[in-house]
């Protein structure tokens, strides 16, 4: 009686996980189109005594930041850890099975069979020896364009009841990440809808907007009060800015939201640093490292705002003229730092270096999209502020 209690149990505590989170309950709603997986990670890992559970996902894109949840394994936080458990992930066929990592045998529940662990298999197995895992769930995971792996540890008998609860669960997970990959379609879909309405207005309005009020400037250029005048030279700087926007305007209504093309970011953010020169006169340098960086244009458009916001609180609160901003690639990250240079030498070794704040909200709205890390402190001489955004980098073919 005890046993057939104890199996009812489970079954009832089975079933109500798989509702729990085979729903819109899986979805983060107080934020657009996000999944909650943090709470689907926590929840699996209870299902099982070791209570050990990890999913890692990684973007359509190589320079993708990953997402990594997890319950009781902190271990695999070291980035070069996940990203080696990721391509091993990543090397599976996909399925579920089951890992035993004291007899060195993966098992498929649904029939039995059995066999050694291949070598791309035994990667796995070291991370799960690594973590105290004897025996886990693994199950390689496709939501969308996303790729990534789900773990569970599980009892450290593997018997016929083991077999059948991991069969339900990676059926659950099957599931879930088709579901999961509908609602990613959805989106994409979404955005795109949105954004024709929004360059068939833009287009229609803002562009032609910009266009009129460049022809009135430039007709400004031929009075003959004007001409030869200190303030041609300001109106001529008006129509350069204006020529930009209409570039940058142009070319963000033609881009369509769902490529997945990659861009220069070196390039775009060249022509970012001479429009914000125009726009608050003044002399913003850009320097890099490397002669090109490919990221996606999501990132890159990101990026440029980030810079937006960094010069302009530059201009405002260490009232900087002229600035340089320097970029590099460092350990699949890159490290972009504002270099006040306006103050001469002498003058700088005698005024305290004014610091930049991290107050605005946009500044810090940006950083948490790029998962960057900005510091005002500990800096070298002129450096106003320096920011990590982690990536990793395309070779270029």
């Amino acid at each position: 009686m005890f046993m057939g209690v104890t199996s009812a149990s489970r079954k009832y505590r089975l079933k109500l996980f798989n509702q729990e989170f085979s729903s819109l309950r899986t979805l983060a709603l107080e934020k657009s189109f996000q999944f909650d997986l943090q709470a689907w990670t926590n929840a699996s890992a209870e299902l099982f005594g070791p209570r050990k559970a990890a999913c890692i996902v990684q973007g359509r894109t190589k320079q993708a930041y990953d997402q990594y949840h997890e319950c009781n394994l902190p271990m695999l936080q070291k980035e070069h850890e996940r990203q080696d458990l990721m391509d091993a992930l990543l090397n599976l066929q996909i399925g579920y099975r089951l890992f035993d990592t004291y007899l060195n045998r993966v098992i498929f529940p649904d029939t039995g069979f059995y066999r050694d662990f291949d070598e791309n298999e035994q990667r796995i197995a070291h991370v799960l020896r690594r973590a105290g895992i004897r025996a886990a769930l693994v199950q390689p995971l496709q939501i969308d364009r996303a790729r990534g792996g789900f773990i569970c540890a599980v009892n450290s008998r593997i018997d016929a009841i083991i077999m059948a609860e991991a069969s339900f669960l990676g059926r659950h997970v099957t599931e879930m990440t088709a579901y999961l990959g509908k609602v990613a379609v959805a989106q994409r879909n979404f955005i795109a809808d949105a954004h024709e309405v929004a360059r068939r207005d833009l287009h229609d309005g803002v562009l032609q907007t910009l266009a009129a009020l460049r022809m009135r400037l430039l007709l400004l250029t031929k009075r003959q009060d004007v001409v030869q005048q200190p303030i041609e030279l300001e109106i001529r700087k008006a129509v350069d800015i204006v020529t930009l926007e209409q570039s940058r305007l142009r070319g963000f209504l033609e881009s369509s939201p769902t490529a997945i093309d990659d861009v220069d970011l070196i390039s775009q953010l060249d022509v970012c640093a001479r429009t914000i020169s125009l726009q608050w006169g003044i002399d913003v340098t850009l320097k890099s490292e490397e002669p090109a960086i490919q990221v996606d244009i999501g990132m890159s458009f990101n990026i440029e705002h980030l810079l937006r916001e960094v010069v302009t609180n530059a201009v405002r609160h260490a009232k900087s003229k002229s600035l340089t901003v320097t970029l590099s690639l460092k350990q699949d990250a890159i490290l972009m730092t504002v270099i006040d240079v306006s103050q001469p030498i002498q003058e700088a070794q005698v005024h305290e270096k004014p610091a930049l704040t991290l107050k605005s909200a946009s500044l810090r709205d940006r950083l948490r999209l790029l998962n960057g890390e900005a510091y005002v402190e500990g800096l070298g001489k002129g450096a106003l502020l320096s920011i990590r955004i982690p990536m990793q980098q395309i070779e270029n073919d």
